[in-house]
C-alpha cells in the first residue's frame, strides 16, 4: 500500500488512532460542504472554496461530532487538539 492511499485504512493523525471512538458522520461532511460554500461567499466574498476555508470551519463542524475515548481526558487530549492535529497532518492538495 502506497503512502498516498494509506489514509484509506489508517488516519494520518495519531491522536485519531489513539483517542477517537466516533468521528463525524457522512451527514456532517455534507453539512460541512454546504457551510463552507456559504462561508467563502459571505465571509470572504468569493464564489469559490479554498482548502483554507474548509480548515477554518473544521472546529465548528466537527467539534461536537467527535467522541473521544474515556482515556483521552486522562491524557489531556481534547477534541480541539484532535481537530488541529488532523488539519496539520492532512496536506492541502
Amino acid at each position: 500500500m502506497g503512502a498516498e492511499t494509506s489514509w484509506h485504512h489508517r488516519s494520518p493523525s495519531e491522536l485519531v488512532e489513539r483517542f477517537v471512538d466516533l468521528g463525524g458522520s457522512p451527514r456532517a461532511t455534507i453539512c460541512w460542504g454546504r457551510l463552507v460554500k456559504v462561508w467563502a461567499l459571505i465571509d470572504r466574498g468569493r464564489d469559490e472554496v479554498y482548502p483554507e476555508d474548509v480548515q477554518d470551519l473544521a472546529r465548528y463542524i466537527l467539534g461536537h461530532r467527535i467522541w473521544l475515548a474515556p482515556h483521552a481526558a486522562g491524557q489531556g487530549v481534547t477534541v480541539e487538539a484532535v481537530i488541529d492535529d488532523i488539519i496539520e497532518q492532512v496536506a492541502i492538495p
